[in-house]
């Protein structure tokens, strides 16, 4: 099977994919080589990535609130200024 890959670039590749737990070389008899892919470590990094992602959002999500007080306040204190006003007549 032709791939349009050279053997160092796919040693490269094996070898990446190998340091993240993602595959696994398994040798057939006369020293075939298959690499089979790792299941539970796939759904392992793909849970920590939306762990990830949950985290970065509610960041954002905090920092947007944090900006929008800070520019609802002086709202805020111009309302409660009227209101002692309004209670004071």
């Amino acid at each position: 099977m032709k791939t349009g890959y050279t053997k160092g670039h796919l040693s490269y590749i094996l070898r990446l994919l190998e340091s993240k737990d993602l595959v696994e070389r398994v040798y057939e008899k006369r020293r075939k080589l298959l690499v089979r892919a790792k299941g539970k470590t796939l759904l392992k990094l793909l849970k920590e990535h939306l762990d990830y992602l949950r985290r970065v959002s509610r960041d954002v999500l905090s920092e947007l609130r944090e900006e929008l007080v800070s520019e609802l306040k002086p709202f805020e204190e111009e309302v409660a200024e009227i209101l002692r006003k309004l209670e004071g007549d």
